[in-house]
């Protein structure tokens, strides 16, 4: 069960996600799995979430202005980066927490048929998929012709003294 107790203002204390911009994200539907509505009206969001957001400014920020539209840029990047972020957000926050989580995380399209990947989807040209590795190897084993690939052990190397804070309070549901 998550725990909804921090506000936009502790967001923009791990990332620079303003209040302004979280509005205007989730008016745009950017934020589907982050936070919940409180009694008051306002939005509130848990500790994944906080970890999530710092995730997204480490990967947005790679070259991007972070406030304006970067031209060229499709909406849909940002929807996508906030998907990926709260994924991304698990693995980080284990590592932090010196708890096993995969090494790698990702998403990529897939170079020719391949039958059935472990999670029971097809793959094809037109499917892409996520993915979770633990080695280059178990990610070349997939074939793709293109990806975008994480180490959520080192991005969690470069967590701040907040982000680590907040992952101190954290619980994780153990593994099925």
């Amino acid at each position: 069960m998550k725990t909804y107790t921090h506000t936009p203002a502790d967001v923009r204390v791990v990332s620079f996600w303003s209040p302004e911009l979280l509005r205007d994200y989730r008016l745009k539907g950017y934020l589907e799995a982050y936070g919940e509505k409180g009694a008051n009206g306002h939005w509130l969001y848990s500790s994944r979430d906080l970890v999530a957001f710092w995730v997204a400014e480490a990967l947005h920020g790679r070259g991007k202005q972070l406030d304006l539209p970067v031209k060229g840029e499709r909406p849909m990047d940002l929807k996508r980066l906030f998907e990926h972020s709260w994924i991304i957000a698990e693995f980080v926050a284990k590592h932090i927490a010196g708890i096993d989580a995969p090494v790698f995380w990702g998403h990529g399209d897939v170079r020719r048929e391949k039958g059935v990947s472990d999670h029971g989807e097809t793959l094809s040209l037109n499917h892409p998929i996520r993915f979770k590795a633990n080695t280059y190897e178990q990610i070349e084993w997939l074939d793709l012709y293109a990806m975008d690939v994480v180490n959520t052990k080192a991005l969690a190397s470069f967590a701040s003294s907040a982000v680590c804070k907040i992952v101190s309070g954290m619980t994780f549901e153990p593994e099925a």
